[in-house]
């Protein structure tokens, strides 16, 4: 598809999914989705991945960039953190909630986009950090590297872009076992069988894939390095694998 073609396709998904009665489940993408608390804490938790070896007082001098904000669940934690907290999100109606909600201290901005750049209006500064936390799981390759050499235009000196791409389940390379430890601790989430909201959610999830996209590319592990690098030619590429389904990338500006 053109790229005009895959704006409308995703602005139509998640403009959809911002007015399903399960959209918590959508944007957080876990189980205690519905429960605040739990909410609260893996918020907390993937933050922390997203800061993981920057320290406090660096993160204070950080004009930071997020890809895929949503209704802001990652600003709550992340902005309060930092100098500036930017983000964008192709639903229009998940952006305004984010700006409705605010988040403390006042030091977050929130933009539409297209989901194939950077917003125009979010181009203003440099980032020390851009990240993107279950987002790219849900797009094309196409949309992924449009996104990610619009974002690498914009990083500062020294910046680092972070995000998390859909690894290849048949395909066990790279995995490193335990992952490191972070600030805080991963939420307990729900055990046992889903609870009946959650099988209506994932039957959801189960028409939108018949109907179209939903779930994004799956890369194998030593396809993500050359992608990366084409999309951001020079930098300094880190992979981290600590499950079959998931693969993060350090890439730093040099």
């Amino acid at each position: 598809m053109k790229p005009d073609d895959w704006t409308r396709v995703l602005r139509d998904r998640w403009d959809d999914l911002a007015a399903s009665p399960y959209r918590g489940f959508f944007v957080a993408s876990h189980r205690g989705w519905d429960d605040p608390a739990t909410w609260q804490a893996q918020a907390e938790f993937d933050a922390a991945i997203a800061f993981h070896g920057i320290s406090p007082g660096r993160r204070r001098q950080m004009d930071v960039l997020e890809i895929g904000c949503g209704v802001g669940r990652l600003a709550q934690v992340c902005a309060p953190q930092v100098r500036s907290y930017t983000g964008f999100d192709i639903s229009a109606a998940m952006v305004e909630e984010a700006r409705q909600k605010g988040v403390p201290g006042g030091s977050a901005r929130f933009f539409t986009g297209d989901g194939m750049n950077v917003p125009r209006e979010a181009a203003d500064r440099r980032y020390d950090l851009i990240f993107a936390l279950a987002v790219f799981i849900h797009l094309p390759r196409v949309v992924i590297a449009s996104l990610l050499a619009s974002s690498e235009r914009l990083l500062a000196h020294d910046g680092e872009l972070r995000f998390q791409l859909r690894a290849d389940r048949d395909d066990p390379t790279g995995i490193e076992g335990e992952a490191p430890a972070l600030e805080c601790a991963p939420p307990e989430l729900r055990q046992g069988p889903p609870s009946a909201e959650e099988l209506l959610a994932i039957d959801q999830i189960g028409t939108l894939a018949g109907q179209g996209y939903y779930m994004g590319d799956a890369f194998r592990y030593d396809e993500v390095e050359p992608f990366v690098l084409a999309s951001i030619p020079g930098s300094r590429v880190k992979l981290h694998r600590y499950d079959p389904e998931h693969v993060y990338v350090h890439a730093r500006r040099q």
